[in-house]
């Protein structure tokens, strides 16, 4: 069960939300030379990357 950085002892120094982890993946991977598709609607895979 997830519990709320804020009560932990030692907080984590790294949360990210899905929407920062897929923006990030996207730059990294458009830097690298793929080419790159974001997901239409949350039933699809967030990011789709082909090298070109």
């Amino acid at each position: 069960m997830p519990v709320k950085n804020s009560t932990l002892a030692n907080p984590d120094p790294i949360i990210m939300t899905p929407k920062e982890v897929n923006d990030d993946l996207f730059e990294y991977l458009s830097i690298k030379g793929f080419k790159i598709r974001s997901s239409a609607s949350p039933s699809e895979i967030d990011i789709r990357a082909v090298k070109k």
